[in-house]
């Protein structure tokens, strides 16, 4: 039937967790580039809908990838990649 290249599947995972880590480090950076800009603009204007939205928008995303970048590094760490198990795959040669 067919082949099923396991470790060509891994290599796979492992590239995307690295593609998202550099646009995690990326996200990271303009963060903090824009920390004074921020400050500036935002946070000592007044409250508004406005306001509260880029609020929720920008920690909310910090957030998310915080909690996602550490369920990659744990997956990572432990040497098991959950997307991968194959054991309930009923596969045919």
């Amino acid at each position: 039937m067919g082949y099923l290249d396991i470790e060509g599947i891994r290599g796979q995972v492992v590239s995307q967790q690295q593609y998202v880590i550099v646009w995690t480090a990326l996200l990271y950076w303009d963060w903090l580039a824009l920390i004074p800009l921020e400050y500036k603009y935002i946070w000592k204007a007044r409250w508004t809908w406005l306001k509260l939205i880029f609020l929720l928008n920008r920690y909310g995303v910090l957030m998310w990838n915080f909690v996602s970048m550490a369920m990659i590094f744990a997956t990572v760490s432990k040497g098991t990649y959950p997307l991968l198990d194959l054991t309930s795959c009923n596969i045919e040669d």
